[in-house]
């Protein structure tokens, strides 16, 4: 025995550790860190180092990395005043040393070089008795960046976003802890590659051991794992001695939804593993209002809480995970509650700084806002700590009768964004949710699309670039036009829209700031050719100037509302359209900047969609609704040529107003 082993610090971390050791003892689920054969319940054992002291000592690791939970396990001890596996051990490094006449011990039991991580991690965290433990691939680069190469763990679906690793190989080990605790890295439930990715992303530190980023966005499209990779994270801390007092809270929509997770995804796997609640190394209460998990040995907690700021208030969390991040209400409260929550970070400091870390948890949402959005933003823009799969913003909505390759109806597709496609997932399962869901639906819950950005690519740019027509615009003798106001009243568009052969035409006869012009901009139109005119009556602004044209009573001017069945339809049409190559348009530039911004808007509990801007206050699409409009109205109202002037003073006036519409 060496030195080492009579000192007090030993001592302490031996009685630490033994509690946790004698549950997988029991359980039958312990091998011996020397020999690696198992030790049965009814077999003495003792506390053991896997890499010796001596070795480490060698390697220059410190007290603390000696007698670090991850390199600690438990070892065959003989009958009375006999030898433990690890004294035998022992022993064969003297004698090799001394024969070889060095001071430098060699041990063939024992590997030469640091354990690695899941070595050390499989003794801690216990194995599957049923099923063998896998030995996680070797590590990459110290540098862990995005660039850089990275470990073969990592070798699944590469991430849309994600945030730098660096120095995650401190944190693996209890990664592995809680994964294997959770019945995880077994030959039947394997960790999958994006698990290791959220791990690591969480165990992402400075040299200090402070997490490198305070916030973290994980947003994974539904049956992924996503939140197994939270616990098991969660729960390796909480068991490691090294760490002591560890706190974790854990909320989401609602607190009783938050305890449906952590009874299924946590505690059921511990019961396995532990049967006997009086032997198990961990308490589980599951009382509602006051549920938590603590390690017995280290005093770690896991505790359910409310997503309520005052839930979180006075307490002291080193780490606090919102599941379903994406249902959190946006504006006051979700804010309110990120603001009770960091506060709880500022007693957790190492070197003087914060070592908390917040974990939103979550899957596109119905909009754009809140907490779980923000944080992704900034995390896309390298402010924040962020995984994220999904398909590409860009990627095309697929409309039926057209090909699917590259659109959200490609199972290649599919593949791309969601990483337990084929595998967590069957693709059989992905395409009967395809089928039955709304596009939308869809689109947020296994492509990752946020609703604003689902279809902000398919008006497609390339499609409508070869509808332009060079020559300049000339009105035919008879249309439909559609006037079209912004939300904001800040612009409004005047649109026609007729038919040449069957082939749609588009052209902007006006488009201004304001809407004082509109007025007498269709007057003056009717007036050069007594066309009807449509309009959206169910948009506010644009209903009030269609009302104030209507109380002008200038005879023969039809003016015809139309509804959101109306509009829906409308922007349909103009898709088919458009993706059939049976639209022109001349190029102008208020129709080009309404198609680059347009996305795709569905009604709630609908198939029905309309065309919406991402960005109201910056953005405005109002030819393009008036033009779609307008040509939905066109194949309805079949118009006919203006009726023939009554006079030649009438023709005169009516030649007149069509130069001036035409400048």
């Amino acid at each position: 025995m060496t030195g080492h082993h009579l000192g007090a610090d030993w001592s302490a971390v031996k009685r630490k550790v033994r509690p946790i050791l004698a549950a997988q003892v029991r359980a039958g689920t312990a091998r011996c860190v020397d020999c690696r054969q198992p030790i049965r319940p009814d077999e003495r054992w003792a506390v053991g180092h896997i890499v010796s002291v001596s070795q480490a000592e060698q390697m220059g690791w410190s007290k603390a990395e000696i007698n670090a939970v991850t390199n600690l396990g438990a070892t065959h001890h003989g009958a009375k005043g006999g030898k433990t596996c690890n004294q035998r051990s022992g022993g064969r490094m003297g004698s090799n040393a001394r024969n070889r006449g060095t001071t430098k011990a060699s041990a063939p039991t024992r590997t030469a070089t640091k354990a690695s991580a899941p070595e050390r991690a499989a003794t801690v965290g216990g194995s599957d008795s049923s099923e063998t433990a896998r030995s996680s691939p070797a590590l990459g680069s110290e540098d862990f960046f995005p660039t850089g190469p990275q470990p073969e763990e990592h070798s699944g679906v590469p991430p849309l976003n994600r945030s730098s690793f660096e120095g995650y190989e401190r944190g693996r080990e209890e990664f592995l802890i809680g994964a294997r605790l959770l019945g995880l890295d077994t030959d039947r439930k394997p960790i999958q590659p994006q698990q290791y990715v959220v791990g690591d992303a969480l165990n992402a530190q400075k040299p200090n051991g402070v997490p490198l980023h305070a916030v973290t966005a994980i947003s994974i499209p539904r049956r992924a794992t996503k939140t197994t990779s939270w616990w098991a994270v969660a729960l390796g801390r909480i068991s490691n001695p090294d760490r002591g007092d560890y706190q974790v809270g854990f909320t989401a929509q609602t607190q009783v939804k938050a305890r449906e997770r952590w009874l299924k995804d946590l505690v059921k796997p511990l019961e396995r593993q532990y049967p006997d609640p009086k032997e198990s190394p961990y308490i589980i209460n599951r009382q509602p209002g006051a549920s938590f998990i603590e390690c017995r040995a280290t005093g770690g907690r896991i505790s359910i809480l409310p997503p309520s700021a005052e839930s979180f208030r006075g307490e002291g969390f080193a780490l606090v995970g919102i599941d379903e991040a994406q249902e959190v209400d946006a504006g006051d409260e979700s804010e309110d509650l990120v603001s009770g929550i960091l506060p709880t970070f500022d007693t957790i400091t190492i070197e003087g700084e914060s070592a908390g870390q917040l974990v939103l948890l979550g899957t596109a949402g119905e909009h754009q806002g809140g907490v779980f959005w923000d944080y992704l933003q900034l995390g896309r823009e390298g402010k924040s700590g962020i995984v994220e799969y999904a398909a590409h913003p860009d990627t095309p909505v697929w409309e039926e009768g057209l090909p699917i390759e590259g659109t959200t109806a490609d199972p290649e597709v599919w593949k791309a964004a969601h990483p337990g496609a084929g595998g967590l997932t069957p693709m059989s399962v992905i395409r009967e949710r395809f089928e039955k869901m709304t596009s939308r639906a869809f689109c947020r819950e296994y492509l990752g699309l946020w609703p604003e950005g689902i279809g902000s690519a398919f008006i497609n740019p390339i499609k409508w670039e070869a509808g332009a027509l060079t020559v300049p615009m000339q009105l035919p003798d008879y249309y439909v036009a559609g006037f079209y106001v912004s939300i904001t009243g800040l612009s409004a568009a005047l649109v026609a829209a007729w038919r040449v052969d069957g082939v749609a035409h588009l052209a902007v006869i006006k488009h201004a700031e304001g809407t004082s012009w509109l007025k007498p901009a269709v007057l003056a139109d009717h007036k050069a050719h007594g066309q009807a005119f449509v309009y959206d009556a169910k948009n506010a602004a644009t209903d009030v100037e269609g009302q104030a044209i209507k109380r002008a009573r200038v005879p023969r001017l039809k003016l015809v509302p139309q509804n959101w069945i109306h509009v829906s339809t409308a922007a349909s049409l103009f898709m088919k359209e458009l993706n059939s190559g049976n639209l022109r348009h001349y190029d102008q530039q208020a129709l080009n900047l309404a198609v680059r911004d347009a996305v795709k808007g569905q009604q709630p509990q609908s198939s029905r969609w309309s065309f919406r801007m991402s960005k109201p206050d910056e953005q405005d699409i109002t030819a393009l609704e008036a033009g779609a409009l307008a040509l939905r109205a066109y194949d309805e109202l079949k118009p006919k040529a203006a009726p023939k002037p009554r006079s030649v003073r009438e023709r005169e006036a009516r030649e007149a107003a069509a130069k001036a519409v035409a400048a």
